[in-house]
């Protein structure tokens, strides 16, 4: 038996697709956490240290695929007078 459903799917292509699924899932999870945390840090930081200077969109590469999200930029006067950016 080649399918399991009348429409000739076969087993490979039904787990292919809840696969896919599970990855979107866990992609929109992990970008809604790690916008939140940064959320949690921006109310944190030291303001005296740290200049908020925006946001930008990247992504990161994970096992599940590339997950977008916002980050906040931050400025920073080093000791020697550098200006310093980080997220």
């Amino acid at each position: 038996m080649n399918s399991l459903t009348g429409n000739k799917m076969t087993f490979k292509e039904i787990e292919r697709i809840f696969f896919e699924i599970g990855c979107e899932l866990s992609r929109t999870l992990m970008q809604k956490y790690l916008e939140a945390a940064d959320k949690e840090l921006e109310k944190n930081r030291d303001k005296s240290q740290l200049r908020h200077k925006g946001s930008r969109t990247t992504g990161i590469k994970t096992l599940m695929g590339e997950v977008p999200m916002k980050r906040n930029i931050y400025k920073r006067m080093k000791e020697d007078g550098a200006v310093e950016h980080i997220f």
